[in-house]
């Protein structure tokens, strides 16, 4: 992987969990930081259940190293949401690679 083909921007936010005045945990995304990625469509599909038909795709994004990276986070995209399934860490700590799944609205 070269610098050059990161040539995406990506946010990615963190996940925070607070308590509202009953106790009930709600959970909100902070911004954490903003990187150049690389984009790979990697596929896509459909899964059935009670709710009906959810459309999803799986991408692959490749950043620089980023050590506040975690499996709390998500990462934003062209207004659409990711949550990460993998984090993969290549050439020595070098880069990252995060592989996502995205659920398309109805």
């Amino acid at each position: 992987m070269n610098a050059s083909d990161l040539d995406k921007e990506i946010k990615v936010y963190l996940e925070v969990t607070t308590t509202n005045e009953v106790g009930t945990p709600t959970e909100t995304y902070s911004h954490s930081f903003t990187t150049w990625s690389n984009v790979k469509y990697v596929s896509g599909g459909t899964e059935y259940s009670g709710y009906g038909a959810l459309p999803y795709s799986k991408t692959i994004f490749t950043i620089r190293y980023n050590s506040d990276l975690n499996y709390k986070c998500k990462v934003e995209y062209e207004d659409q949401w990711y949550e990460i399934q993998h984090i993969k860490n290549i050439a020595r700590k070098g880069f990252q690679e995060i592989e996502t799944t995205v659920w398309e609205d109805e």
